[in-house]
């Protein structure tokens, strides 16, 4: 129904608001955890259910809203897009990607000597997931952002990368560099 929908975005705006980062042990980036982000809406969802201390196969499925407001979801995007020098949203983590592609864009990263970034783990939540290749107009994932402007995917920084034109974008962004390695 619209009022579930509208509960949800709610909960959602106001878990989204006080999302905290952690640092990861990859360096001084920056992993904003989406579990954390939506513990609140997880929280609202469990306690209005009754107990159910049968085993997890066995226990009623929640199911989420028929309708997502993602409006909401983009709007949190765009803030951390846009209030961070470089964002990767990605599969995974730095320190242990789930996915091919996220890896070779950590890898790439980490060569062109970037000392530090925020990273979205997309795998959290699926409406990050989704969010995200609605805000780019993108369909694939890693996403690159720098200075709140989207760069590309793998293919995209990898080629950048092997051309130099990362490195220079990089350069005049103000993006935090040390070596290249």
């Amino acid at each position: 129904s619209r009022s579930t929908t509208s509960n949800f975005a709610l909960t959602s705006l106001r878990s989204i608001r006080n999302m905290p980062s952690f640092r990861s042990t990859a360096g001084s980036t920056s992993l904003l955890a989406a579990t954390e982000l939506f513990m609140p809406l997880e929280q609202n969802r469990q306690a209005s259910g009754a107990a159910d201390e049968s085993h997890g196969d066995f226990q009623k499925k929640e199911t989420e809203p028929a309708e997502i407001d993602y409006a909401v979801w983009l709007k949190r995007i765009d803030e951390v897009v846009k209030g961070n020098k470089l964002v990767l949203f990605m599969k995974g983590t730095p320190s242990q990607p789930q996915c091919g592609f996220s890896a070779q864009v950590v890898r790439t990263l980490s060569k062109a000597g970037v000392d530090g970034y925020t990273v979205i783990d997309v795998l959290k939540h699926p409406h990050i997931r989704e969010g995200i290749k609605k805000y780019s107009n993108w369909p694939t994932i890693p996403q690159l952002y720098v200075d709140g402007e989207f760069v590309g995917g793998c293919d995209i920084i990898n080629t950048m990368f092997a051309e130099g034109e990362l490195q220079t974008l990089f350069k005049e962004k103000g993006v935090p560099m040390g070596d290249q390695k």
